[in-house]
């Protein structure tokens, strides 16, 4: 255009949130950290209704799967052709070992309890002379629910404090 000033434009706010009051944009911010966190939580439950529809024979491995990913990011040292029962040692051990150097982590560490339900769920689908019963699949399922949150917090604040 023959009336542009480039000095003009160049001294100028150059974005649309130069103009906007501070309260707009907080409203922009947290409605959008609350919509992050509303499709994050309806991903969540809609992975927790195709896992509750899945055979034992399939979830459990899954499952069982899962935790040795969540465990590798804990740094938790595994070998190749360990057991189930040597893996499930493995993973108390250093969970245990993270609470001795991070006291505030032992409020959130995973239960024991629902790290061996899962291991045991795995172990019996896998070595068991029978099938493995539809009880079996639930209450692995659950365990891995309650497991998963606190497994995410131990995985984050090890990150977050850079804790070996």
């Amino acid at each position: 255009p023959p009336d542009f000033n480039l000095d003009r434009a160049l001294a100028s706010p150059q974005g649309w949130w130069y103009n906007l009051p501070l309260w707009q944009l907080l409203a922009i911010g947290l409605g959008s950290v609350g919509s992050i966190t509303l499709l994050g939580l309806l991903l969540v439950s809609v992975n927790d209704w195709g896992l509750a529809r899945l055979p034992a024979e399939r979830l459990i491995p899954l499952l069982e799967g899962r935790l040795e990913t969540n465990a590798q990011w804990l740094d938790t040292p595994l070998v190749k052709g360990v057991t189930p029962l040597e893996f499930e040692t493995a993973l108390r051990h250093r969970l245990a070992d993270l609470g001795q150097k991070q006291p505030s982590l032992q409020k959130i560490l995973p239960r024991p309890t629902d790290i061996e339900q899962v291991i045991n769920a795995f172990v019996r689908l896998r070595y068991a002379p029978h099938r493995v019963a539809a009880t079996d699949s639930r209450t692995c399922l659950t365990a891995w629910q309650r497991l998963r949150w606190r497994l995410w917090g131990t995985i984050l604040v090890k990150k977050v404090r850079r804790l070996k």
